[in-house]
């Protein structure tokens, strides 16, 4: 059926991705015991599908945000930048970017993220640089 082994590897690594995020796992928890021995190179590129669409819609955020405030406000370009880097899915210059940015801009960043992103994912995305929950207050 498939053309060749790493072929039909990929497409059970993927599918064994897919189902430990279905029952609620983090890629990281999904091990060798859901698909063997698995590629890691496979498991941190890959993203579930609607991925895709939540970071064009946190891009787009983040561009309408920069727009909103307008090219004077001396944070425009700050924002503009990061969602260009988010719309790139250059993921180590996010969080660099973000970390590197006063707190006012990088709670606004934080607040976007989890708007289009959920707060688990955002927490993922920027949390190890520190606690999402700070930019959640409830209100969204």
């Amino acid at each position: 059926m498939f053309a060749n082994d790493d072929n039909e590897k990929t497409i059970k690594t993927y599918a064994a991705l897919l189902q430990g995020i279905r029952e609620g796992n983090d890629i990281g928890e999904v091990n060798e015991a859901h698909v063997g021995k698995i590629d890691q190179k496979q498991i941190k590129s890959w993203h579930p599908p609607e991925s895709a669409a939540r970071q064009t819609a946190l891009a787009k955020g983040l561009t309408d945000y920069s727009k909103e405030i307008g090219k004077d406000h001396m944070d425009h370009k700050d924002f503009a930048d990061h969602a260009k880097h988010v719309k790139a899915g250059a993921w180590d210059k996010v969080r660099t970017h973000a970390n590197d940015q006063d707190t006012e801009v990088r709670d606004k960043i934080h607040s976007l993220a989890i708007d289009h992103l959920g707060l688990r994912d955002a927490s993922e995305l920027y949390g190890e640089h520190g606690d999402m929950s700070e930019s959640y207050r409830g209100d969204r």
